[in-house]
């Protein structure tokens, strides 16, 4: 009997080793594409322009592959980061849009939707707000101004 109880506390052992090993489990699939791959930000641009004399600063990440761009920034509030909902590289520009989701945290300091340009020529910066227009604008503002290359070498070079 005692024998018997042994060789059961030994097989319930390897049982939880094979299973914290991950041996006893399945491990999961991974397809090779896009999707399953985490992005490679091969581009880094720190961009601005002034607001009210106040300079704004954003830093964005690019994979111009994948297409898909991060932003790292705020809207006159906290930094927060936020990954782009769309992507469009052409040979002259790209463009991005950004539909943050409010975080129950940020009180206040939520991001607006918007949308960026970067010519790749002169790197010229424009920033759309993507919401209608308050009481005394005729429309959302948007801004103008200049980025820089952090690091990477195709967005000039117009490749992806």
């Amino acid at each position: 009997m005692l024998a018997t109880v042994a060789k059961g506390f030994a097989c319930a052992g390897l049982s939880i080793v094979l299973a914290s090993c991950g041996l006893g489990a399945e491990a999961p699939v991974v397809t090779p594409g896009v999707e399953n791959n985490p992005p490679r930000f091969s581009e880094h641009l720190a961009c601005s322009f002034q607001v009210d004399g106040a300079a704004w600063q954003h830093l964005y990440r690019l994979d111009l592959r994948r297409p898909l761009g991060e932003f790292v920034g705020g809207q006159g509030g906290a930094i927060r980061t936020v990954t782009s909902a769309k992507m469009t590289v052409s040979s002259d520009q790209i463009a991005m849009t950004f539909e943050p989701v409010p975080e129950p945290q940020s009180q206040g300091s939520a991001l607006s939707p918007f949308r960026v340009q970067v010519h790749r020529d002169s790197l010229a910066y424009h920033w759309f707000w993507q919401r209608e227009a308050r009481a005394g604008e005729t429309r959302a503002p948007d801004f103008r101004g200049r980025c820089l290359i952090l690091d990477g070498h195709s967005l000039r070079s117009g490749g992806t």
